[in-house]
């Protein structure tokens, strides 16, 4: 997976895991991590990457991807919005006389990514093409 964007060494990864340890040095054994953390841990693998940021903070891998799929934060949480479908007015044709097709770049919060180039005049469900993507592994 590649990383999104900066480095995994930046300030906000760096001041969450010192909060993330804060929290466990003071913790009562056998309590869960609070949902702010965890809201915090999920905007950073959105930007860096589920396993870099996994890593970078110590936290459990699976749990960070159950959260990242289930779209948390939420936008009452964090006052940013998550999109899960965009779209875009076409760009001017800049000189062409005809359009060379479509293309569809479809990303999902693990990284993965679809690529779909179609000639000119071809049809394509974008929307049930991407809610298959998304739900794929649900």
């Amino acid at each position: 997976m590649r990383r999104r964007s900066g480095s995994m060494r930046s300030a906000g990864v760096k001041q969450l895991r010192e909060r993330i340890e804060r929290w466990r040095r003071q913790r009562s054994k056998g309590t869960r991590m609070p949902e702010d953390l965890w809201g915090s841990a999920v905007s950073l693998a959105g930007r860096h990457g589920l396993y870099p940021v996994a890593r970078a903070l110590g936290v459990d891998y699976g749990t960070l991807k159950r959260r990242v799929m289930r779209g948390t934060p939420r936008r009452e949480q964090t006052g940013k919005v998550s999109p899960e479908f965009i779209e875009l007015a076409p760009a001017p044709l800049l000189g062409r006389a005809k359009p060379p097709g479509m293309v569809v770049e479809l990303w999902d919060a693990d990284g993965a990514k679809l690529v779909v180039r179609l000639a000119e005049g071809e049809g394509l469900d974008v929307r049930g093409l991407a809610e298959a993507f998304w739900r794929r592994r649900g």
